[in-house]
């Protein structure tokens, strides 16, 4: 089965009614055959889909494609695509802000002890170069995907909780933990909902574009300075077991019990913040 996103069925079809035809038109003045046909036209398309951050030369190699770089570069362009920095974090909407402002609502008199219950879960992506400003393939009004950013999956996602609910059991061995974690795909499959039942994990309600109440995200700035110092001093790690170690490493330095007792114990007056924000990002 071919894969093939919406849209280019979409435009294949506006193309047809208005062309008869589902053929790209030839530049004006060439007579050079089209070196990338409909199918080929798909596969781009879906490939950019799935990861935004290929470059043309990735998309030639991964494809097979008998045509330069310069031609997946202009057939991007040609179907509404451009090579463009990835963008922030969008805004919340309206409607979103009212969706989180109600959950801060509905959990504005927890306590500090309900929220130490509250297992909180994120996840970064670690290099081990400098990638600069993040370009990626994307359309006008477009905002980050998340496929883009990351390879995690259901099958991977399953082997890490795995890993680590044994050991939340152990910190919980008579009392009952709540699971946090954001709903991307990945965390919402199927599998995932009936593994959660299966051990009868209750995971915490939490819509999307989260107003920034992650207590995790206040560690990653202080992982990643880390993570930097110790690259600029002992230099770059040179394979991905290396480049394990080195966070891993610095995870331990990082890691501060009384600094994340410190993140649950502001829990209730950032509660308390968002909903003086109407649900809006706060600074903290």
């Amino acid at each position: 089965m071919m894969r093939c996103a919406r849209r280019t069925v979409q435009k294949w079809v506006q193309r047809w009614e208005e062309e008869n035809t589902i053929q790209r038109k030839k530049n004006p003045g060439s007579d050079r055959p089209a070196l990338i046909d409909i199918v080929t036209e798909a596969n781009i398309h879906a490939s950019v889909e799935s990861d935004p951050r290929l470059r043309p030369s990735q998309i030639v190699a991964s494809l097979k494609l008998i045509c330069s770089k310069w031609t997946v570069q202009r057939c991007l362009k040609g179907i509404g695509f451009k090579y463009l920095s990835a963008l922030p974090k969008p805004d919340i909407s309206e409607d979103q802000k009212a969706i989180w402002l109600a959950w801060c609502l509905a959990r504005q008199d927890w306590t500090i002890d309900k929220w130490s219950k509250v297992v909180f879960t994120d996840e970064k992506t670690f290099q081990s170069f400098s990638t600069g400003n993040v370009k990626v393939w994307r359309k006008k009004g477009d905002v980050n995907n998340s496929k883009a950013m990351d390879r995690l999956n259901s099958k991977l996602y399953l082997e890490i909780l795995n890993k680590i609910l044994p050991s939340i059991d152990g910190q919980y061995p008579d009392e009952i933990y709540t699971f946090q974690q954001d709903n991307c795909p990945v965390h919402t499959a199927k599998v995932i909902k009936n593994y959660f039942v299966l051990r009868e994990v209750e995971v915490l309600e939490w819509p999307s574009y989260s107003p920034d109440l992650n207590i995790i995200e206040n560690l990653w700035g202080i992982l990643a300075q880390i993570v930097n110092f110790i690259i600029e001093s002992l230099g770059k790690p040179k394979n991905k077991n290396d480049l394990f170690m080195l966070v891993d490493s610095a995870w331990e330095i990082a890691y501060n019990k009384d600094y994340i007792s410190t993140l649950y114990e502001s829990l209730p007056r950032i509660m308390k913040l968002v909903i003086e924000n109407g649900g809006d990002s706060i600074k903290y």
